[in-house]
């Protein structure tokens, strides 16, 4: 399983997730293994498929914290897109920096 961390997305009209940009991590000495890059939501909900982890990190004055783990998000016409999986106030996929 890899581990993925989005620092940013990118929203359509509605507020859906369109693009996030990502980067792979490692977890174990916490630092990005590559420079975040954009990818549209469908590679977000393969990573999910293949049992990756998705995880948004906010940016602070002392450093990154975590805003906890994405999810899958089916809209009623079957389209799937991705949302946080737990709802902290102020750590949301649109409280995420916007590119």
């Amino acid at each position: 399983m890899t581990l993925y961390i989005v620092t940013a997305a990118h929203l359509d009209q509605a507020g859906e997730v369109e693009s996030v940009l990502w980067a792979q991590a490692d977890g174990t000495i916490n630092r990005f293994s590559e420079q975040p890059y954009a990818v549209p939501v469908d590679r977000v909900v393969e990573a999910f498929d293949r049992g990756d982890f998705v995880e948004m990190v906010f940016p602070t004055p002392k450093g990154n914290v975590s805003g906890g783990r994405l999810a899958r998000k089916v809209l009623p016409n079957g389209e799937e897109k991705v949302c946080a999986e737990r709802s902290v106030p102020g750590q949301g996929i649109a409280d995420l920096p916007l590119y």
